[in-house]
């Protein structure tokens, strides 16, 4: 994940085609929803295409976060990837009141097979799939809140982390749960490192 500056132009299919996705270094895309939905599309489809080619251990798995309200156009691309992570504003700006029910209607908004995760921030996480039971799990609430700054992003990371670990729904999102919880409660995201081993060793042992 990179952070930037805020005139920094939004990514391009044009500069995204240049990416060889046939090399076998990428195992996960996963792009924040921005305002450049048009060109999004065409990405997926790109990886769509390649992952059509290749035998399933080459395939890669994409997936896309909706967080900020200002770019609606991002619900015409929810059938693109294979994980949609919503947040709790996207949610509520699509008058949804709790997290078990934003996956429960996003779960029949994306494609076959892919899953909706959402993000409540103190209410914890749940995610679904079409033809799955709604997993909810709450948060990991800390005494002494510190610095909420990235909380989002870390659920994601640990998520996808937990997930390409091959980790099952449920764990993947309590796992997320945790290291954002976690979060809360230090400042910055340089001991979140140690987070990384935890996973190893749980993944090592299942």
């Amino acid at each position: 994940m990179v952070n930037t500056e805020r005139d920094l132009p939004e990514l391009t299919f044009e500069a995204f085609d240049k990416v060889d996705l046939s090399s076998n270094i990428y195992k996960w895309i996963h792009f924040e929803g921005r305002s450049n939905a048009d060109e999004m599309r065409k990405m997926f489809q790109k990886i769509k295409k390649h992952n059509e080619s290749v035998e399933p251990v080459h395939q890669i798995k994409t997936s896309m976060e909706l967080e900020q309200v200002m770019f609606p156009e991002l619900e015409t691309i929810v059938n693109c990837p294979d994980y949609v992570f919503l947040s709790k504003d996207w949610s509520r700006s699509k008058g949804l009141t709790c997290k078990e029910t934003c996956v429960d209607v996003y779960s029949k908004k994306v494609k076959p097979g892919a899953v909706a995760i959402c993000a409540w921030g103190e209410d914890g996480a749940a995610g679904k799939t079409a033809d799955g039971d709604v997993i909810s799990i709450p948060a990991f609430l800390q005494p002494h809140v510190i610095d909420t700054v990235g909380c989002g992003d870390t659920f994601v990371g640990s998520v996808t982390a937990a997930l390409s670990s091959g980790k099952s729904l449920s764990d993947a999102i309590q796992f997320g749960c945790r290291v954002a919880g976690a979060k809360c409660a230090i400042q910055g995201f340089k001991d979140l490192k140690r987070f990384g081993s935890i996973l190893e060793d749980s993944s090592a042992g299942s």
